[in-house]
């Protein structure tokens, strides 16, 4: 149900490390413990965390976030696990590239997926290439999905305000990166 997929989602880990930012007591150590629970028990590509692309780009948003909050809170070993996880999440989402007619904002959520990934664990090898791509890519996958006055092709203002999100999140995390995304990504 949505239930267990809110969780494979990841949004609890940046919240509690949120929470941890904001001075709550413990908040740092209940997220550090319930995201290495998650990624010592998830088996890359198999079972609901898996069946969603859409919740992999999820998840590393909220990881990213996650991190961000947490700063020097976050154990390196923790950083290398979820860093384990990510590089799957990276050859996942580039493996099964949406290209069918009406899948424009679930392209826009892989490459959004993938940037954000590469750059928030660049010890990944194939990182640079993956987020480097992924940018080229996002522009063009962002235009496909209004027409030229910006209204939605599709006529699913919800699925576009997703996608507008990811982009937006991506770019806050090219930015943090001191990565200058191509000018046609900004559209």
């Amino acid at each position: 149900g949505s239930t267990s997929r809110d969780a494979h989602r990841h949004d609890w880990f940046a919240h509690l490390a949120a929470r941890h930012a904001a001075g709550e007591a413990g908040a740092a150590e209940r997220a550090i413990e319930g995201l290495e629970s998650w990624l010592r028990h998830d088996r890359p590509g198999q079972g609901a965390a898996w069946a969603h692309p859409t919740d992999l780009t999820a998840r590393l948003v909220h990881q990213a976030a996650g991190f961000a909050w947490l700063g020097n809170a976050a154990p390196a070993e923790l950083v290398a696990l979820a860093a384990g996880s990510a590089a799957w999440h990276l050859r996942h989402l580039r493996a099964r590239l949406p290209l069918a007619e009406g899948d424009e904002h679930r392209r826009v959520a892989h490459h959004a997926g993938v940037l954000i990934g590469g750059l928030t664990f660049p010890a990944i090898p194939e990182a640079r290439e993956a987020w480097s791509e992924a940018a080229s890519l996002l522009g063009p996958a962002l235009d496909e999905l209004t027409f030229g006055d910006g209204s939605d092709r599709s006529g699913a203002p919800a699925f576009l305000a997703q996608s507008l999100w990811l982009a937006a999140i991506a770019h806050a995390v090219a930015r943090a990166n001191g990565v200058a995304l191509p000018a046609r990504a900004l559209s």
